[in-house]
């Protein structure tokens, strides 16, 4: 008996096979399809609590500005390396003055305006991001004025060229390498 003959003989087990080898597929080639979280290990995003002066991990569906943990503002913090990776570092709790002995650096804050806010206040779906741009701003390093991001979009990206002027920076969450 060929091989023809067998599936025609039973063509169940092999419309069964063929379903079950494609889930096996799909669950190992797209990890984030198991559930329990990103593909990638990221942990949220981290935040800085200006209250403190300390960074701390908010989810990865949280926008600043937020309540930080001592009640204060708390903002997205966009910290980076020039090292091949981030090592996976845990910042809970240090401070912007720790970084730099963990080779990591802090590009800028972010947040919503107060209109932005608004707009995404309640929403659980995925916000188009180029919708989400027009609500932020971000605040360098030792600059207290907060800026719209899409005027200062240039300086951004020299801020980044500054800290790795001989690498490729590399942006650092939580639990990712």
């Amino acid at each position: 008996m060929g091989l023809r003959d067998a599936i025609n003989q039973h063509p169940t087990a092999v419309g069964v096979g063929i379903v079950v080898l494609l889930a096996l597929l799909l669950f190992f080639t797209f990890p984030g399809l198991r559930g329990g979280g990103s593909s990638h290990g990221v942990e949220g995003f981290w935040f800085y609590d200006t209250g403190t002066d300390q960074f701390y991990i908010a989810p990865t569906h949280t926008q600043g500005p937020v309540t930080a943990p001592s009640g204060e503002e708390g903002v997205r913090a966009m910290i980076y390396t020039c090292a091949s990776s981030c090592g996976a570092p845990d910042l809970d709790g240090k401070k912007p003055e720790d970084l730099e002995a963990m080779n990591l650096h802090v590009g800028w804050y972010r947040k919503l305006t107060p209109e932005g806010a608004k707009v995404i206040e309640g929403k659980q779906t995925r916000i188009d991001p180029m919708m989400l741009r027009r609500y932020q701003m971000i605040r360098f390093p030792g600059d207290e004025k907060w800026h719209a991001e899409s005027q200062v979009s240039a300086r951004r990206d020299k801020a980044l060229r500054r800290l790795c002027p001989n690498a490729e920076p590399i942006g650092c969450l939580p639990g990712v390498e």
